[in-house]
């Protein structure tokens, strides 16, 4: 069952924010820029990638690269279904862009989609632990987390060792 109404695409294909959407607890008011990244897309593929600039810094992206030097952390952020890894020490930095992903509802009578998540920066492949995941997003992740005690965490899901 799909919630409310978050954009309408170039073609005039509906997207709707999904029950429990990543996207609502996400920061900086990101529904109100989704339904403008919106009119900039066609629809066609069942999942969409689209990162927008928006030539303003939009807000912060949580999303940093690492270094061997860094201290890493893997935990289970609400909602999902493995470990996320994170960096202490880091802060977010600036961006003027914010991505989303929307996917095609093929169990829906009338043709849309549904915003799977969206948030401030570039986009990132999946996490290695999901379905999705490939080679290359093996690789991203070793590369890049998300900045400690910038979103919760489920409670005694830390640990300093890899799980992928």
């Amino acid at each position: 069952m799909n919630t409310r109404q978050v954009g309408i695409l170039k073609d005039g294909m509906k997207v709707y924010e999904r029950p429990r959407s990543h996207a609502s607890s996400a920061q900086q008011n990101i529904l109100e820029l989704v339904y403008e990244m919106c009119a900039h897309v066609l629809s066609g593929e069942d999942f969409i990638v689209y990162t927008h600039d928006f030539g303003r810094v939009i807000g912060d992206t949580i999303c940093v690269e690492t270094y061997d030097a860094d201290e890493i952390i893997y935990a289970v952020r609400l909602h999902r279904k493995g470990k996320t890894r994170f960096v202490k020490g880091k802060r977010p930095i600036p961006s003027t862009k914010v991505t989303m992903v929307l996917m095609r509802d093929k169990g829906s009578a009338l043709p849309q989609y549904i915003l799977i998540t969206a948030y401030v920066g570039e986009a990132a492949p999946p996490e290695p632990w999901d379905t999705h995941a490939s080679a290359h997003a093996r690789m991203f992740w070793d590369t890049h987390a998300l900045v400690w005690d910038s979103v919760p965490v489920v409670p005694g899901s830390e640990t300093a060792v890899c799980p992928w």
